[in-house]
């Protein structure tokens, strides 16, 4: 038999190679002995918005944020669902929450800079997109969202 370790990484192989329906079927079993498994939550909740599922795979990558909130890779996954779901202000704090947890994160930042400037949140945009040229400062695609998140000059 299998540990739990064991199992995850046998369904997240499945997963990464397109075996949705095996994938599916252990995150399942996983979840049935271990109702409250975090990362077969999570993964399982990615699977299922893969597969055109997004309301579900975000109520069930949220049940994993609120049983491991110190994971910034689940808070960054609801955000994209939330994003896919045009819930644009859940999606924001997600992407906030995650850059807290970690702060060195590019694509977390560049993501939040994306929706603040989408939302016509000029100055939070703008704050996003430095702190990823801080993180990276040779990325020409940041510079110029920064700039166009930025007041015209006078």
């Amino acid at each position: 038999m299998a540990s739990l370790d064991e199992a995850l990484s046998i369904a997240l192989d499945h997963h990464l190679a397109g075996r949705a329906a095996e994938a599916a079927e252990l995150y399942a079993r996983i979840l049935a002995v271990v109702p409250d498994e975090a990362n077969a939550l999570h993964l399982s909740g990615l699977l299922m918005a893969q597969g055109g599922e997004s309301g579900r795979g975000a109520a069930r990558i949220a049940r994993a944020v609120a049983l491991a909130p110190d994971v910034a890779d689940y808070h960054a996954n609801l955000a994209k669902l939330f994003r896919a779901l045009g819930r644009a202000e859940p999606a924001v704090a997600c992407l906030r929450r995650a850059l807290t947890l970690r702060p060195d994160a590019l694509e977390h930042a560049t993501a939040l800079g994306g929706l603040e400037q989408e939302g016509g949140r000029k100055e939070p945009a703008a704050a996003a997109f430095r702190r990823a040229l801080v993180l990276q400062p040779d990325l020409a695609e940041i510079t110029l969202r920064l700039g166009a998140s930025l007041p015209p000059a006078a």
